[in-house]
């Protein structure tokens, strides 16, 4: 039989009190009015009471909703020391206690068991059964008004994210936060970070230049350019490749206590740090390192075409296949064959077998003298400048549009928010139909923050010196026989390579080719992997490929 003892709070220990005091935000103790009001009440309780006040603890800004609160558990700890003699806990109201009715039974239980009482002046009850009933209706009146603000301060939050305004302290890297006067007063908004940004472009180049995470990280730590103080790590590089933000598009929501669903994400535009089509190579290339998310792909293999080739018969990728077999200089006989014809035999592929030095050369020496001639080079450009006046015309319509039906939205909720306040009776009827229109509404406010502006095409572009330029550093990354090099290159200018039984097809991507052609005119043919595709003009299209004849 297991006896409960609940320790008798004797003389000295009925006289001592400890006074707890706490705002749950940080704006609150900065104003500085709340927390002295409640330590002045509690002082002037323990004087009328006859109650020495052995301490003060005061919590600024940390929610009573959690019990892992610094000061609250620097309190718990003292108070339960063997030598302690204080018998009561005063708080000015049972909420600056705990706002979760669950935990406030049990830490008050554990008190009651060593004889300490928790008192809560503006709801002091009796110390019976009929007083701890009261004191538990209290409790879950706290928490059900601390669950009703949160739903009040997120829809306020949400409504603030809407309007182009941030609502968090800590902006995302690369930008800051800028003070903006609005009717309603001061407001955030989030602007680029000058200094910040320029960091978070080297960040992409050195990545897109065929630096790993972790090496991208050591090299920054290594020149001293340090994140807000602290020392780059492998998943905070991934995390700048990876941040929508840094290409105009910063979404606020993401996580609540859990991660939410994405059509809860609020989008707000930004400026861009970074163009889009850089942006998208760097995920693709880290796609293309990650074995987990890209099977049968070599990330981190020396070969020159690991990644790219695939097999003309099934569509499979190649990966390196030895015969076993050494040449005169006793190196092994290397060659590049279907994944699956490796893997399960010529019953299920019966792959095409290609020498590894062999190919390597062949297609570098094709792409650097056939692939891009000028007259290719003038034909992608062609193209690019009809797609991009289509692509003009279609996206300033679609924003106006869009713009339209915006506002329509938000005349239609202006009409139902004053049915509402007039006709009580409309209910849940009124409530459903708002929540339908906010949610439309929501979806054209991401739609829009999606859609950049296009820019004029520099005319420098058509020239002929700027061609040949772009022809002239193609020769030298794939010619010069520095494959690191040259393994950059063709994995940005390449989308894939398929072998085939008399032919090998080149799919490239123009995209790229354009970003390589718009680099300044000053910049150095000379350049190392880690200029590759430094700076890009801000353009927002997408090429996928260069297609052409086989015959060429």
């Amino acid at each position: 039989m297991t006896m409960k003892k609940t320790i008798s709070p004797g003389p000295a220990r009925a006289a001592k009190a400890v006074g707890y005091a706490r705002v749950s935000t940080p704006d609150q103790a900065e104003k500085d009015l709340s927390l002295p009001a409640q330590m002045k009440a509690i002082r002037r309780y323990a004087q009328d009471h006859g109650l020495v006040l052995a301490g003060e603890y005061v919590e600024r800004g940390i929610t009573g909703t959690d019990d892992n609160r610094p000061e609250f558990r620097r309190m718990l700890q003292d108070i339960f020391q063997p030598s302690s003699e204080v018998g009561t806990i005063i708080v000015t109201h049972g909420s600056r206690f705990m706002r979760n009715a669950t935990k406030a039974r049990i830490h008050k239980e554990a008190l009651r068991k060593r004889g300490i009482r928790v008192v809560a002046i503006q709801q002091e009850v009796t110390d019976d059964p009929n007083g701890r009933f009261a004191e538990g209706v209290f409790e879950l009146i706290d928490q059900l008004e601390s669950e009703t603000n949160g739903v009040r301060t997120r829809a306020g939050m949400v409504e603030n994210a809407r309007q182009g305004y941030f609502n968090g302290s800590m902006p995302p890297f690369g930008f800051r936060v800028e003070k903006v006067a609005t009717p309603a007063g001061q407001k955030n908004k989030l602007a680029v970070n000058p200094e910040e940004a320029e960091l978070v472009r080297e960040v992409f180049r050195q990545y897109l230049a065929g630096s790993g995470a972790k090496a991208t990280a050591r090299g920054l730590n290594q020149r001293g350019l340090l994140y807000r103080k602290h020392l780059w790590t492998r998943d905070l590089v991934l995390h700048v490749i990876s941040d929508p933000g840094v290409v105009g598009t910063y979404y606020w929501g993401k996580r609540g206590k859990q991660p939410r669903p994405e059509s809860e994400w609020i989008a707000t535009a930004v400026e861009a740090i970074v163009d889009d089509e850089i942006f998208e190579m760097a995920q693709k290339l880290r796609e293309r390192r990650d074995p987990g998310r890209s099977a049968g792909r070599l990330p981190s293999s020396p070969l020159l075409l690991a990644g790219l080739l695939r097999c003309g018969r099934c569509g499979d990728t190649c990966q390196l296949e030895s015969s076993g077999k050494c040449d005169p200089r006793g190196q092994p006989y290397r060659y590049y064959n279907c994944r699956r014809f490796c893997r399960s035999g010529k019953e299920a592929c019966a792959g095409y077998r290609m020498p590894v030095e062999t190919l390597d050369s062949a297609i570098l020496n094709h792409i650097a003298e056939h692939v891009f001639t000028e007259e290719r080079c003038r034909e992608i450009l062609r193209d690019f400048l009809e797609d991009q006046g289509v692509l003009k015309l279609k996206t300033v319509e679609q924003r106006r549009l869009l713009e339209r039906e915006r506002e329509e939205l938000s005349k239609r909720l202006e009409r139902w928010y004053e049915r509402i306040e007039t006709e009580p009776a409309l209910g849940d009827v009124g409530a459903e139909r708002l929540s339908e229109l906010k949610a439309k509404r929501d979806e054209v406010l991401r739609t829009l923050a999606k859609l950049k502006p296009l820019h004029s095409i520099p005319p420098y572009l058509y020239k002929v010196e700027t061609i040949q330029r772009f022809q002239l550093r193609l020769r030298e990354a794939f010619l010069s026989g520095d494959r690191s090099t040259a393994r950059v290159y063709l994995h940005n200018l390449v989308d894939h390579i398929v072998i085939g039984e008399d032919e090998i097809t080149i799919e490239a991507r123009a995209n790229a080719a354009i970003a390589m052609m718009a680099e300044p005119r000053n910049h150095k043919a000379e350049a190392g992997p880690a200029e590759v595709l430094a700076d890009v003009v801000d353009w927002r299209t997408r090429l996928d490929s260069n297609k052409r004849p086989s015959d060429s």
